[in-house]
């Protein structure tokens, strides 16, 4: 019998995905009278989904990455999401409606909004309105808990033998040296160790990285040879990116996400009401090159909570902006210089999963799904991974400094200071 022991380092939606399809499809190599039995180790600092996948917002469109290279993992992701809430429960799946909104911040000044489809939206300040865009239908645009759904993959995923979750920061990565005797199986995935910065040393013959923003701590785990530091040379560089979000609970459950655009600090605030009650509302993001900030440990900035307080009491007087938040928070999302994922391998059987921007929730599943075929099989059957190989990549941005802001997402649809506007038809441009 030969024993694979797979080792995930990143414990959030791409790493709990990839355990759920392993376990999932492949049940069968969990069982010690399998010929080829499988264990996986998910190791994490904190636990499961402690960062961004805890704290996003987990808004789901189908088809807002159509014609770019990310269009078909995009949509498989969305189709498996739908697929998952019929076979996890409590995750707080569901479809709802969603609608760019155009509105003047100054109070001082009130509009005569204009009716679009003879239809105002659910919850904003109907006289602060310049226009409105619905965008898409609701059988294309949905969302989830992800916290709720972590939780639900993890707890399917351990109820396999040999799978295990393991806390703690990975430091350093050993691979067969050439007295180790292997199998010639073996040997085409040769990683040997996985070892923690409490000196944990973890056994491994595959490892995926899938540690999101924090995907630049790698290039410090390896040996120092020429094949990893030419293969590491032509990895693109993922930055981490900030945001903030606050939480408030409504009197009824609302069925409207916005998307508002405005000339003041109103513009890129994004609301997403959940079935529990709740609202989720988020903004303006920063992008970091180097991550001071740990798994968990994110730093809330009351400043930027405050501005979204602000932004609600503007748009949303009546049902939002009377509402003190019971959750304030901060995550970082991972962000590659062409704004696409990085799935791909480094020497000795390290594969990457990263970077998949504000997308990661929806992207998830279907990376799981890739990433499992792939290494039980030998390549990806339900999606094509090319695209998102190192080769041929952006290897960072081309400007000494990045200010945060995103280049795949145009807010720009204002024509003039004067209030007037224009938006644009095409969503294939919009990253939630």
């Amino acid at each position: 019998m030969i024993v694979h022991n797979i080792v995930i380092a990143g414990a959030g939606i791409i790493g709990n995905s990839i355990a759920y399809y392993l376990t999932k499809n492949y049940s069968e190599h969990f069982s010690d009278r399998h010929n080829r039995q499988i264990s996986i180790t998910l190791i994490d600092p904190v636990g499961i989904c402690p960062a961004a996948s805890a704290k996003a917002g987990g808004f789901l469109a189908k088809f807002w990455r159509d014609g770019t290279p990310v269009q078909d993992l995009h949509r498989l992701g969305f189709d498996l999401h739908e697929q998952l809430a019929k076979e996890l429960t409590d995750t707080d799946y569901r479809h709802l409606n969603c609608a760019n909104v155009a509105v003047d911040g100054d109070l001082s000044r009130k509009h005569q909004s204009k009716k679009i489809n003879d239809k105002f939206t659910e919850w904003v300040d109907n006289d602060i309105i310049l226009d409105t865009i619905y965008s898409g239908s609701k059988n294309e645009i949905a969302q989830v808990h992800p916290k709720k759904l972590c939780n639900k993959m993890w707890e399917f995923s351990q109820l396999h033998d040999g799978v295990t979750l393991q806390i703690g920061r990975v430091v350093k990565v050993t691979i067969p040296s050439q007295n180790d005797e292997y199998s010639e199986d073996q040997k085409n995935r040769p990683v040997k160790n996985v070892h923690l910065e409490d000196g944990t040393i973890i056994e491994a013959n595959i490892l995926v990285v899938a540690t999101g923003p924090w995907t630049e701590e790698i290039r410090t785990w390896f040996p120092e040879t020429q094949e990893f530091e030419e293969a590491l040379s032509m990895m693109p560089h993922v930055d981490g990116t900030k945001s903030h979000s606050m939480l408030v609970k409504t009197e009824q459950v609302l069925n409207e996400a916005v998307f508002f655009q405005s000339l003041d600090e109103i513009n890129d605030i994004e609301v997403y009401p959940r079935p529990d009650g709740d609202a989720y509302i988020t903004g303006s993001s920063q992008t970091f090159k180097q991550m001071t900030e740990k798994p968990g440990e994110e730093v809330v900035e009351p400043e930027q909570v405050e501005k979204l307080m602000d932004a609600m009491r503007k748009t949303s007087s009546d049902v939002l902006g009377g509402l003190e938040p019971h959750t304030a928070q901060a995550c970082f999302w991972p962000e590659s210089p062409d704004g696409f994922p990085l799935i791909d391998f480094l020497p000795h059987g390290v594969l990457i999963a990263t970077a998949h921007s504000v997308w990661g929730i929806l992207q998830g599943p279907a990376t799981g799904l890739a990433v499992a075929e792939l290494l039980m099989e030998g390549e990806s059957r339900s999606v094509d991974l090319a695209p998102f190989s190192f080769k041929g990549r952006q290897i960072d941005y081309f400007l000494d400094g990045i200010d945060g802001s995103d280049p795949y997402f145009s807010t720009e649809y204002f024509d003039g200071m004067d209030g007037s506007i224009s938006f644009d038809d095409d969503y294939s441009n919009y990253q939630n």
